[in-house]
């Protein structure tokens, strides 16, 4: 018999089990696991979307007929059927011992009938071929000796280590950059690794590398395997992503150079010291490169700007916007503004010293669930009553009034707060297609990356 486990009769918000003020919670355990709900909010990139930033590059996924739905679309929705193909996996499959026949055969037919030939092929393998304990170096050596001109890429959709090992969002981050091969050293090259978006022209670590002999890349430069191979060169490797730090260490422990991970974040003692670490690689002397004083007295000015068009404007923030929303509210609370919620399920080890500080010197602040099923059900019933920052804050607000940027939309260092200044002042006084923007994949992929043809 079939029980209802929960109101669909809710009006307005009922945050009694998905609501906890982080004077009352603890930073690692925020809610209670169970029963999860996915809101239609789609911004932030999937595995579909990383991998279509290897140039030269097809993405063939080897999965049953319900797993390939959700891919297919994906790949529709950002115009890139041209770049994507499938395998399907059939119920005889599972029990005549064919699924490594089925991933060798079924690839090489998709690579004989693409014209012209794509440099890379990016193979989707799912869980069920973990479950079946398929010999996957065996795959990969077959497929190679039937298709000597082409370069394998090991892709993996695989749900079932979401909650163990390395989930498929840090391991599609490592396995993009797995076909750059050991290279002679540039001892002036440094590599930006693992973001979705590329970094603004406007951030403070191109400024620096821009004063110095040394040279930028990232995969989004690149526009040929023989581009992305320069990555290879490069001495030094920089995330700034959490998700990121498993490439970053593998590409070290293969290929050699030295792996600097430097957070994204909101806080000025914490920008002042990566960047001076960046200086430390960049220059030879002890100076400062860049006025750290005038930089952060610009921050101030343009949160002053932002606090007088958003007055005692109420805000939400979630962790889609930004890799550290508490970094964001820390930063927000601090002068004056309004913030009353954080949407968000859990929090990266990098956020605990803000946590701690908002629990003592903000302990009113509401931490609301994102997945609990619960949420299905809760939605402010004010519309446009809040300015939220990041698209699920925007969601389960309600409001028109949002900052539409993906974790951190290619920003990084004090130009990411003046550009959050500036887009919430845009916020206030825009009222945005909320639903429809949202209910977008991967938004920018499509601008970002799908311009790329095969070669």
């Amino acid at each position: 018999m079939l029980k209802r486990i929960g109101d669909n009769g809710n009006s307005g918000i009922n945050l009694d089990k998905v609501c906890v003020k982080i004077g009352d919670a603890s930073f690692s355990a925020l809610f209670p696991g169970g029963l999860e709900y996915s809101a239609p909010v789609r911004g932030v990139w999937n595995i579909v979307h990383v991998g279509m930033l290897m140039p030269e590059a097809h993405e063939v996924f080897v999965c049953g007929s319900s797993c390939l739905r959700g891919v297919v679309l994906t790949a529709a929705e950002m115009n890139a059927m041209d770049r994507f193909s499938t395998v399907n996996i059939r119920e005889e499959n599972l029990f005549d011992g064919s699924l490594e026949d089925l991933i060798v055969d079924g690839v090489s037919d998709v690579i004989d009938k693409l014209s012209p030939k794509p440099r890379v092929i990016q193979v989707y393998t799912n869980c069920i071929h973990h479950f079946a304990g398929i010999d996957f170096d065996n795959v990969y050596d077959r497929l190679e000796e039937r298709n000597p001109d082409t370069m394998f890429m090991r892709c993996y959709m695989n749900p079932i280590m979401r909650k163990s090992g390395l989930a498929p969002d840090p391991l599609m981050r490592k396995q993009l950059y797995s076909l750059l091969k050991k290279d002679e050293k540039d001892e002036k090259l440094i590599a930006l690794i693992g973001n979705d978006y590329r970094l603004s022209d406007d951030s403070e670590l191109r400024e620096l590398i821009n004063k110095s002999d040394y040279r930028l890349i990232e995969i989004h430069d690149t526009k040929t395997v023989k581009e992305y191979q320069q990555m290879a060169k490069a001495s030094h490797y920089i995330t700034t992503y959490l998700p990121a730090v498993p490439a970053g260490q593998s590409i070290v422990a293969r290929i050699g150079g030295t792996h600097h991970h430097l957070p994204i974040s909101y806080d000025y003692e914490e920008i002042r010291a990566e960047l001076k670490e960046i200086e430390k690689i960049l220059f030879d002397d002890d100076k400062d490169h860049l006025d750290y004083a005038a930089k952060e007295a610009e921050c101030e000015a343009y949160l002053k700007k932002a606090l007088a068009a958003v007055g005692s404007m109420p805000i939400a923030i979630d962790y889609t916007v930004a890799p550290r929303p508490l970094s964001i509210a820390k930063l927000l609370l601090d002068r004056g503004f309004k913030v009353e919620r954080v949407y968000a399920d859990a929090f990266t080890k990098e956020e605990e010293s803000a946590f701690t500080y908002l629990k003592e010197n903000y302990p009113e602040l509401e931490i609301i669930a994102v997945s609990r099923y619960e949420m299905r059900y809760v939605k402010e019933g004010t519309p446009d009553k809040y300015l939220a920052i990041g698209q699920k804050a925007a969601y389960f607000s309600n409001t028109r009034h949002f900052v539409n940027e993906i974790l951190g939309s290619g920003h990084y260092g004090y130009e990411a707060i003046k550009a959050l200044a500036q887009d919430m002042i845009t916020a206030v006084n825009t009222l945005s297609d909320m639903e429809n923007i949202v209910f977008i994949k991967g938004w920018g992929c499509e601008e970002s990356v799908c311009g790329r043809q095969q070669q």
